[in-house]
C-alpha cells in the first residue's frame, strides 16, 4: 500500500497554517482555506514580482503525508527565500503562522478540490492514512536505499558516537547529568538529520517501489 503510494506521488513544496489540528477543523473550512490562499496571493502581488513568482503555482490540496491542513502545494521549484520572507510577512499582518516544508506525497490524482466535498474528502482520506501510520500498518514499508543507509550510519556514528562516549566519561551522576546527556544527543540527532536530509530526498525521489522488496514480518509477539 505505502509503496504505491510513493509510486502514484509527486515531490514539491508544501506551506501548512501552522495550527492546532483541533483548531484548523473548528474553525477554518473551506471557504477559510480558500480565502487564505487568495490573502497570500494578494500578499505577494503587493510585495512585488519577485514574491509573486514565489508563490505562483501554490494551490490548496491535502498532501498524502499527514501534514496539518490548510495546506498549499507547489511541485516547482520556487525560491524559497522570497517565499519565507512571504510567509513571514503574512505572520506578521495577522493573516496566520505558516511553515514550508519539502514532501514526496503531492497527490498525481488529479485537480486540487474545487468543491467543500471535495475537500472533505481529501482530508478524510489524509486522516485515514495517518491514522493507519500510527497504528504500525505502514511501519518500515520499504527498506532504505543503501548508500542513504550507510551516509546516515556514518553520521550517527561520527555525532551520536562523540556524544555518548563523552557523556561516559563525565565525572558526574544523577538527574541532571541524565537530562544534560539527552540535550547532548538531541542536538546530535539534529545535526545528523540536517546533514542527511538532502541525501534522503534525493534517494527517495529516485527510488522505485516496484524494485523494492517486502521487509521481513516481525516474529515478535
Amino acid at each position: 500500500m505505502r509503496q504505491l503510494l510513493v509510486e502514484c506521488s509527486e515531490p514539491g513544496l508544501v506551506v501548512s497554517l501552522a495550527e492546532e489540528l483541533e483548531n484548523v477543523f473548528r474553525h477554518v473550512d473551506f471557504a477559510r482555506a480558500q480565502a487564505l490562499g487568495r490573502q497570500l496571493r494578494d500578499l505577494a502581488h503587493e510585495l512585488g514580482p519577485e514574491f509573486e513568482q514565489a508563490w505562483e503555482g501554490f494551490h490548496l490540496e491535502v498532501p498524502n503525508d499527514g501534514g496539518h491542513p490548510p495546506t498549499f502545494g507547489n511541485r516547482g521549484s520556487p525560491d524559497e527565500a522570497p517565499l519565507k520572507d512571504l510567509l513571514d510577512n503574512a505572520a506578521e499582518r495577522g493573516l496566520g503562522r505558516f511553515e514550508l516544508r519539502s514532501t514526496l506525497l503531492l497527490s498525481q490524482d488529479g485537480p486540487p478540490p474545487e468543491t467543500r466535498e471535495q475537500y472533505i474528502r481529501d482530508l478524510a482520506d489524509s486522516i485515514r492514512g495517518a491514522s493507519w501510520e500510527e497504528l504500525g500498518f505502514f511501519q518500515m514499508p520499504v527498506d532504505l536505499p543503501a548508500t542513504m543507509a550507510a551516509h546516515r550510519q556514518q553520521l550517527m556514528d561520527e555525532y551520536g558516537g562523540d556524544v555518548l562516549r563523552a557523556r561516559a566519561r563525565y565525572p558526574a551522576v544523577g538527574h541532571r547529568w541524565i537530562q544534560d546527556s539527552v540535550k547532548r544527543l538531541e542536538d546530535a540527532l539534529k545535526e545528523v538529520n540536517t546533514r542527511s536530509e538532502s541525501v534522503m530526498e534525493y534517494e527517495l525521489a529516485r527510488l522505485d517501489p516496484s524494485g523494492v522488496g517486502r521487509p521481513a514480518r516481525s516474529t515478535k509477539p
